[in-house]
């Protein structure tokens, strides 16, 4: 199978592969249930952080594709969470705003936004974290994507950042790591005090419960120093098996990836294949000059041995030079030219008569040019030879201008 066939199989595969990939994007969302997609949330993590005493909210926003009833619950978070609304009919998008308010105990508080319409629900995370309204120390929790899904029974690490804002002295703090369900209960509790100077950081591991329900669950640390107190959290999934790198692209997303990797390919491909012919064929021509420009000058040496006067050197030299640019300048017009019929020839497609022109160019630009190289004989003699004649008075000025036109014009 030569090229062109190689790449006419890989253009009707990359064809198949794009309509195998619009036909999916047609029927897949019918076949995974369309009720899953009947309104849409500007909000995937209701989150909120406050000092004591004080109040926030956030604007959710509920977009329906027709039509439809809803109602909203909040869990877990008891009194410290309220909607401006928790019914309603729609049929373009809607705001409900949540707030929150810091009027209990600092610390992290999880629960959820419950949203259910006439054909599906949703549910979404909510975290609360109250904090002491001046605290002189500081605390962050860092959880990397590898820990965002937990196994049951698994393990997860998560890096404590601790600054000290005051930095006066080393003082001894409490740490309280917790992780909560969307119900507001803990599931898991663990703490420590360590001593904090101006910063510390490190790497603390929790183990889940092999029991621990399977879904969203809140992880934080509660900072606790003096009669101050700090947080922060972050949001996991615990799962029975982690998704592997495909599972988290779906099925069209995975063919419109396939698909760009075929286009790809053979756009390097023919390129590849392109510019391997061009680069050969300017290779073949640097090649040729080369061997030109050599040629020339070993010959320029030889007729400078031969010379006695320095006007005789000049002429030489000024002969050579003239004779070199135009030997070039005919090379290089006979290699664009060659390179407009490879052009031509590509377009064909037939690798025979390419191989065979790359062939042909390269003995007859060579044998060519060194025929036209080779000054230094026959005419070049002849000429020397009636310009002798004429210093030494042997021929007359008429007989040696006669003569000098008729071998320059051969010559040309």
């Amino acid at each position: 199978m030569n090229k062109k066939k190689i790449l006419i199989a890989s253009l009707i595969l990359i064809s198949i592969i794009l309509i195998i990939a619009i036909l999916f994007w047609f029927f897949y969302p019918r076949n995974q249930g369309s009720s899953q997609e009947d309104f849409s949330l500007n909000y995937a993590l209701l989150k909120s952080v406050i000092k004591q005493g004080e109040s926030s909210s956030l604007d959710l926003k509920i977009s329906p594709k027709e039509k439809d009833n809803f109602n909203l619950k909040l869990q877990g978070l008891g009194n410290l969470a309220y909607l401006s609304e928790d019914s309603f009919s729609a049929d373009e998008s809607k705001l409900i705003r949540i707030s929150f308010n810091g009027g209990s105990s600092p610390g992290v508080y999880a629960g959820s936004l419950y949203i259910e319409s006439c054909t599906s629900n949703k549910t979404i995370p909510a975290v609360l974290e109250i904090q002491s309204p001046e605290t002189p120390i500081v605390v962050n929790l860092e959880l990397s994507q590898k820990y965002r899904e937990i196994l049951r029974g698994g393990e997860v690490l998560f890096d404590i950042n601790i600054f000290n804002l005051k930095a006066q002295e080393t003082n001894s703090v409490t740490l309280e790591y917790a992780v909560n369900n969307l119900e507001g209960e803990i599931i898991k509790l663990e703490s420590e005090v360590v001593t904090v100077g101006s910063n510390l950081k490190f790497t603390k591991t929790m183990h889940l419960p092999s029991n621990i329900e399977l879904g969203n669950h809140v992880l934080s640390v509660t900072l606790k120093y003096k009669d101050y107190t700090a947080t922060s959290s972050s949001l996991v999934e615990v799962v029975n098996v982690k998704k592997s790198f495909f599972q988290r692209f779906d099925i069209f997303s995975i063919l419109v990836i396939i698909l760009l990797l075929a286009i790809v390919i053979v756009i390097i491909y023919m390129l590849r294949e392109r510019n391997k012919l061009f680069l050969s064929l300017e290779r073949q021509h640097q090649s040729q000059i080369n061997s030109i420009s050599r040629n020339i000058e070993k010959q320029k040496h030889k007729s400078l041995n031969k010379v006695k006067t320095e006007s005789q050197r000049r002429k030489v030299l000024s002969k050579f030079e003239s004779a070199k640019r135009k030997i070039l300048e005919k090379m290089k017009s006979e290699q664009k030219r060659q390179r407009k019929e490879l052009e031509e020839l590509k377009k064909k497609g037939n690798q025979k008569i390419i191989n065979q022109k790359m062939n042909e160019w390269k003995n007859r630009g060579t044998s060519e040019a060194l025929k036209s190289a080779d000054i230094d004989s026959g005419l070049k003699s002849k000429l020397e030879a009636l310009e002798s004649a004429r210093v030494g008075g042997f021929i007359s000025r008429n007989s040696y201008l006669k003569g000098k036109r008729r071998i320059t014009k051969r010559l040309r």
